[in-house]
C-alpha cells in the first residue's frame, strides 16, 4: 500500500442532487482511473487548503456547477497554489471547470463560451502535440469524449501548449512539464453523462448526440496521467 501513487483530489463542487445521492465527484475520478492509487478527496468548497504537495504525489482538480470567475473566497487561494504547483512541476489534471481554473491560475482567459453550451456526446481532433502527449497515447483523432459547460478557456495562457480542440474550442492544454486540462470529462461513465444531458439539455445549442459507450474511453487520461505523469501502475482503483 505504502508503494501507490498518492492522489489527491480536489473537491470544486458537488454533482446535481438526482446523481450526487448514488455517488460523488470523487468516486467517479476513483473508479475511471484504471491505476492503482490512494485517494484522498479535498474539499476547497468547504474551506479545506490546498494539500502540501509533499505529501501528494498529484492533484486531480474536479469539475464543478460554478463559475471561474464567480465571487467565492476559494477561489482565489486556490489559483494562486495551482499556479505555483505548475511553477514546482507538480502533476496537475484539471477536469472541465478544473481545466478552466487551471488556464485562469495561469493568466488565461475564460468566459461563457460564445458558441454556446456543449452537452452530449462531442468529437475532439488532437493537435500534433496532442498526438505526442502522455495523456493521449493510443488515441485516435477525432475521439469522442462527454461534455458539459457553458464556459470554455477563450485564451490560453502564455506559454502553454495546445492539445486539443474542437469547433468550440479548447478542449485540452498541457503547462509546463506535469501539468494539464482537459475540458471534456474522463470520470464520466455512459450513464452518468446522460443524466447530465437530461439535466442541462435545455441550455444546449444545436442537436444533442446521445452519449454511447464510445465516449467512456477517454477514461484513459486518467490512468495515462497516473502512469505517466505521477508513476502508477496500471490497475484497478484502491479505496480512499
Amino acid at each position: 500500500m505504502s508503494d501507490l501513487p498518492r492522489i489527491d483530489v480536489l473537491l470544486t463542487g458537488r454533482p446535481p442532487a438526482s446523481i450526487a445521492d448514488r455517488s460523488s465527484f470523487e468516486h467517479w475520478f476513483q473508479d475511471q482511473a484504471g491505476a492503482a492509487a490512494r485517494y484522498r478527496p479535498i474539499d476547497l468548497t468547504a474551506g479545506e487548503a490546498l494539500p502540501d504537495r509533499a505529501e501528494s504525489d498529484g492533484w486531480i482538480i474536479s469539475g464543478s456547477p460554478q463559475s471561474v470567475y464567480a465571487d467565492l473566497p476559494w477561489l482565489k487561494p486556490a489559483r494562486i497554489g495551482l499556479a505555483a504547483a505548475v511553477a514546482a512541476g507538480h502533476p496537475l489534471l484539471g477536469v472541465c471547470f478544473g481545466h478552466q481554473l487551471l488556464a485562469v491560475a495561469l493568466g488565461g482567459r475564460v468566459a461563457p463560451n460564445p458558441a454556446g453550451w456543449e452537452i452530449g456526446q462531442i468529437s475532439i481532433t488532437l493537435t500534433e502535440a496532442g498526438r505526442q502527449a502522455a495523456i493521449f497515447q493510443g488515441f485516435d483523432s477525432p475521439f469522442s469524449a462527454y461534455s458539459t459547460h457553458g464556459d470554455a478557456v477563450l485564451e490560453l495562457p502564455a506559454g502553454c501548449e495546445l492539445l486539443a480542440r474542437n469547433d468550440r474550442g479548447v478542449q485540452s492544454f498541457r503547462a509546463g512539464a506535469h501539468a494539464y486540462g482537459v475540458q471534456f470529462h474522463p470520470e464520466f461513465t455512459t450513464r452518468i453523462a446522460r443524466e447530465y444531458v437530461n439535466i442541462r439539455k435545455q441550455h444546449a445549442v444545436g442537436e444533442i448526440v446521445w452519449p454511447d459507450e464510445a465516449g467512456a474511453l477517454t477514461s484513459r487520461v486518467l490512468t495515462q496521467f497516473i502512469i505517466n505523469e505521477i508513476g502508477g501502475a496500471q490497475n484497478g482503483p484502491t479505496a480512499f
